[in-house]
């Protein structure tokens, strides 16, 4: 009995975990995962993750440019902390030479859950 209930167990677990990967919080594997894949954040498609400008700014030092809390609330909306204008963000439409603009090109094609936010940040702090 006890030998089918293990077995019984390691189906319902491969099961489970043969649909779609869930990124587990604060993993940079699964963040580089998201910034690459065109149905997650699709990152890729405006950004590089060297310093080379595409369409966005190139992504190298992020982590040394922007804490996780300000990473987080810039990709949960980055039109209103463009607005807010804090201290980081003043930095950083300096850095781009933005300072009067009064819009944001970064835009969030598709909101990411917490989970995948986090990892995606934790992605973005090792550039």
């Amino acid at each position: 009995m006890k030998y089918w209930a293990i077995a019984a167990f390691g189906i319902t677990l491969a099961a489970c975990s043969a649909g779609e990967r869930k990124p587990v919080t604060g993993y940079a594997p699964d963040g580089k995962y998201i910034f690459n894949n065109a149905a997650k954040g699709n990152c890729i498609s405006c950004h590089r993750v060297t310093a080379e400008k595409y369409v966005g700014p190139g992504l190298a030092g992020t982590g040394t440019l922007h804490t996780h809390a300000w990473l987080d609330k810039w990709l949960t909306d980055p039109q209103k902390t463009w607005e807010e204008n804090d201290p980081e963000t003043r930095e950083m439409r300096k850095r781009l030479g933005a300072e009067s603009r009064k819009y944001t090109a970064m835009k969030v094609i598709r909101p990411l859950e917490d989970a995948e936010r986090a990892a995606l940040i934790d992605y973005l702090i090792t550039l």
